[in-house]
């Protein structure tokens, strides 16, 4: 179990517990990887304060001699009142398979994950300090008040077992075409910190889960350039 720590900022630390030994494949949904999480408030921290995951946006790297490589990202995640993300879902491209494949070498394989979340605060209308604001949430009958948004981001490192990795994710794509596909452009890319260099065909599926109806090749079309990210 990997954890991604997020603090708040009042100090108050929220953990997302990644389950790397029950990643799984995204289809038949898209051909890709599922990372289940849960997200809790860690351990020993004041209950006063509660803060939930409202947005949640993800890119998955690949460790490199020469620094990371921006493999995809992942498609985006909303916290609504009835439903909650419980995984990070991030289609893979072909390309970006075949250099999972090699990259791996026979074993496990290792990936970076940055991962950016969208906080939102809240308190137990009791417990708010000011007194005028306490009586006027206590008139509307809110139990909560809340606060924010606030973004934080954490980078960790998984492992997608090589039994996992090859009899489930991988038979996603036709290893019989691997040969002939065209490699990523270019051999390297620089760090994380440096750059943020996006796969532009895994952006406009991204876009295209998110707007039911849309034409996938009308929205790669949109993209004459390189696209920078966050």
């Amino acid at each position: 179990m990997v954890i991604a720590r997020f603090r708040s900022e009042s100090g108050t630390d929220y953990n997302m517990y990644l389950h790397e030994d029950r990643v799984s494949a995204l289809s038949p949904q898209e051909m890709g990887i599922r990372i289940p999480f849960e997200y809790r408030q860690a351990e020993g921290e004041p209950g006063v304060l509660k803060w939930d995951l409202s947005y949640l946006y993800a890119e998955l790297w690949m460790p490199q001699e020469r620094g990371p490589r921006l493999l995809a990202p992942s498609l985006p995640e909303f916290s609504t009142q009835d439903s909650k993300p419980d995984c990070i879902r991030i289609p893979i491209s072909s390309q970006s398979a075949r250099l999972m494949e090699r990259t791996r070498r026979g074993g496990d394989v290792p990936l970076i994950l940055h991962v950016q979340a969208t906080m939102v605060g809240s308190v137990a209308t009791d417990d708010v300090p000011d007194e005028g604001r306490r009586e006027t949430l206590k008139s509307l009958g809110l139990a909560r008040d809340t606060f924010g948004p606030i973004r934080r981001s954490d980078d960790v490192t998984i492992h997608i077992d090589r039994s996992v990795w090859a009899e489930e994710i991988l038979p996603q794509w036709d290893l019989d075409d691997f040969e002939s596909i065209a490699p990523l452009p270019g051999a390297w890319q620089p760090p994380i910190e440096h750059s943020r260099h996006l796969d532009i065909q895994a952006i406009a599926r991204s876009l295209h889960g998110t707007t039911p109806g849309g034409d996938l090749k009308e929205i790669l079309q949109q993209f004459r350039d390189p696209i920078v990210g966050l």
